[in-house]
């Protein structure tokens, strides 16, 4: 399972603040907005690319 608990990017002049969501093994995910969003940055956020200022994201119930 895929946990984003509270997670928050800060970047100049961008934040992502307090993102929670859960996807359970089995489940079909898509991330969807309009340009800006940020879902490019939660993504790399997620991949360990960028660090978070707040928050946790686990894999497995592991911190990643």
């Amino acid at each position: 399972m895929l946990e984003i608990d509270s997670a928050s990017v800060v970047l100049p002049g961008f934040s992502l603040e307090n993102v929670s969501f859960s996807v359970q093994p089995s489940d079909f995910f898509a991330l969807l907005g309009p340009t800006g969003s940020g879902k490019s940055i939660l993504l790399e956020a997620t991949m360990g690319l960028l660090p978070l200022a707040e928050g946790a994201i686990r894999l497995c119930g592991q911190n990643i």
